[in-house]
């Protein structure tokens, strides 16, 4: 029994998204199809054709930041902001 596109995914990114220049991994149901999102054209070319039978995309996208939390208070709550 072949797992589904979607478990494909899952286990891909579990055991690949500490590797470095990766930077996430997803999946594709129209056309069943892993995506890598990678940090740069060098990374890309490490990502083989097949990944647990799927055919895969490969999508360079940089490296991710995170963004630094804005600690400031606002008062009154101006509208569109999180509380």
């Amino acid at each position: 029994m072949s797992i589904s596109v979607q478990e494909a995914a899952y286990i891909l990114g579990q055991k690949f998204i500490l590797n470095e220049g990766i930077s996430g991994i997803s999946y594709r149901e129209s056309e069943p199809r892993i995506v890598v999102y990678v940090e740069s054209d060098e990374d890309a070319e490490k990502v083989p054709d097949r990944l647990l039978g799927y055919r895969t995309e490969v999508v360079v996208i940089g490296r991710l930041y995170t963004l630094q939390a804005n600690r400031q208070r606002l008062r009154p709550v101006p509208s569109g902001a999180s509380i």
